[in-house]
């Protein structure tokens, strides 16, 4: 899977910085790090996040909320979000990486 990398800030104002890492889930060294769930925004509104030095430009407004508050002043963070970390052009990866996330229900 891909991660971001949410790079620290020493002023929180400043844009949002990320690094992309790929990890495989049968890694037992793999990285710790946090899914995060929200609700996609209006893509009228974009926000902007820069990765490896390119601007991500169409960031959803509601993602882009979300990581400007859980962005750390000292340390970086690692973040699961669907809307970039799965390549939303690629229907063979989204099918996949849906299939693999999903746990049946037992009961009803």
């Amino acid at each position: 899977i891909r991660l971001l990398e949410l790079l620290p800030a020493h002023d929180l104002n400043a844009p949002i910085r990320v690094r992309l890492k790929s990890v495989s889930l049968l890694d037992p060294s793999r990285p710790t790090y946090e899914a995060l769930s929200y609700c996609w925004g209006d893509p009228a509104d974009p926000g902007m996040m820069w990765c490896q030095r390119k601007g991500w430009p169409n960031l959803d407004q509601n993602l882009w909320a979300a990581l400007f508050r859980l962005r750390l002043e000292d340390r970086k963070r690692l973040i699961w979000a669907d809307s970039v970390c799965i390549n939303q052009a690629d229907d063979e990866e989204k099918s996949w990486q849906v299939s693999a996330y999903m746990v049946p229900v037992s009961g009803r």
